[in-house]
């Protein structure tokens, strides 16, 4: 990445640790990249995460379109490259993606298809992928949130979208195995202490009737919103366990 490109990402970092709003940042961006000529792969990965991180810095109904763009540049570099960390980006960025976007069922489960073969291609590529645990964590303990009924029109819609019966099978092994237990071992094993990880825990515990463990996460997480690096993602989680 030559040094115009990189003195981008390094001022887009920079306005976002001084706190400016992500649509200031945003503009800059879209000033800055006005005057790029064939930026390559490398540079699209710096940007895509910038847009992600822009997007957690914009409260849950507005942060749509900042997912859209990070996932457009993500796509961009997968165009070129698909390294294990490409992968887990856009794995994050779809999960987050469908979070806050209003589908219907058969939508959602298409979309979670997608987020399926993702992680799949990404455990092939580098099975000790440090993103793997967290993904594969969120990923059960959303399905266990499901109730039984739409977790039954789930694998039903799964027909529509897997491409093979293999896939189908691999699918459906894993709606019907999911388990908070699950959720938990895997968020367990994944090594950044964030607020995410904390919150997804205790949700883990609670769901388990584990109250005091439950109480030690929201510990946790209210000291960690003492970073000044906070996300507004982060803050939305603590006011829904609180």
């Amino acid at each position: 990445m030559s040094r115009n490109l990189n003195n981008i990402v390094v001022t887009a970092k920079r306005m976002i640790e001084q706190r400016r709003t992500p649509d200031e940042v945003h503009q800059y961006l879209e000033d800055s990249l006005a005057n790029v000529n064939k930026p390559g792969p490398e540079f699209h990965f710096e940007i895509a995460k910038l847009y992600l991180l822009l997007a957690l810095n914009k409260s849950f109904g507005t942060r749509r379109t900042f997912l859209e763009k990070a996932l457009d540049y993500c796509d961009r570099v997968l165009e070129y490259i698909d390294t294990a960390d490409v992968l887990a980006l856009k794995c994050r960025i779809m999960g987050y993606l469908l979070a806050c976007v209003n589908l219907e069922l058969r939508e959602r489960v298409g979309k979670a298809y997608e987020i399926h073969k993702l992680l799949t291609k990404l455990e092939n590529k580098d099975s000790n992928h440090p993103e793997i645990p967290l993904i594969k964590g969120l990923l059960f303990f959303h399905i266990s949130e499901l109730p039984k009924w739409q977790l039954y029109m789930a694998i039903g819609f799964l027909k529509f979208f897997c491409c093979s019966s293999d896939n189908l099978k691999n699918l459906e092994k894993i709606l019907h195995k999911a388990s908070y237990q699950k959720a938990l071992d895997n968020l367990l094993k994944y090594q950044v202490r964030s607020i995410e990880r904390e919150y997804f825990l205790a949700d883990c515990y609670k769901a388990m009737g584990r109250k005091n463990e439950a109480s030690r996460c929201l510990a946790r997480m209210r000291n960690m919103k003492k970073r000044s690096d906070r996300t507004v993602y982060e803050e939305e989680l603590i006011e829904l366990f609180s």
